[in-house]
């Protein structure tokens, strides 16, 4: 009878403890045996979303510049002579402005608008490449800097002339030389100027 009495007991418990559980409670134990499935899910979803995120992130850089390497050294001194030669022919042209003769101010503005785009351009490509371009001139190039400074009237257009050819005959050979480089970005940029510096030399020669 006694024996009887407690598995009466016992099988009652059984039945009654669950549903004395809040709802929150069996909400917890039943989330508890579906974890494993849920978050190696929910884990395998996220991961996707992250992984294809940081794919077009790493792609992308604020100056539309990509970089594979670390910049050559051959690739750094192009783009050291592009950023001096520019400052050079802005520099001119900013005295050249002062001339009697139009076809000399037309063409130092034009040497000022396409040289001021070009340094641009360099500018986010030493960013990107995370290298320091040189911003002084060289002995010889403050020599004749100097010496163009002292010139005026028909005398400084004479030299100027002179000197956009010379220039931007070696500029030509600049440019060819930058576009032999492995690296896209480069050899982009010095394709796309060559372009410019031969116009600005054919444009030289009629003055």
């Amino acid at each position: 009878m006694k024996r009887q009495i407690c598995y009466s007991l016992v099988t009652s418990l059984i039945f009654v403890l669950p549903a004395c559980q809040s709802p929150e409670t069996r909400a917890v134990n039943q989330n508890k045996s579906g974890d494993t499935t849920m978050n190696n899910s929910t884990a395998t979803t996220g991961s996707k979303e992250l992984n294809q995120d940081q794919k077009e992130s790493s792609g992308k850089d604020e100056h539309n510049y990509f970089f594979h390497t670390k910049i050559s050294d051959d690739d750094h001194m192009f783009l050291d002579d592009v950023k001096t030669m520019g400052m050079m022919e802005i520099t001119l042209a900013t005295v050249a402005q002062k001339s009697t003769d139009p076809k000399i101010r037309d063409y130092a503005n034009m040497m000022i608008t396409d040289h001021r785009l070009m340094d641009k351009e360099v500018e986010k490509l030493a960013s990107a490449a995370k290298i320091i371009l040189r911003v002084d001139y060289d002995a010889k190039e403050q020599e004749e800097l100097k010496m163009m400074r002292g010139l005026t009237g028909p005398e400084f257009d004479k030299h100027y002339k002179e000197m956009m050819v010379k220039d931007h005959a070696k500029a030509i050979e600049m440019f060819k030389n930058g576009s032999d480089t492995r690296e896209e970005v480069v050899k982009e940029f010095a394709n796309k100027s060559l372009g410019v510096i031969q116009s600005h030399y054919e444009a030289a020669k009629k003055l």
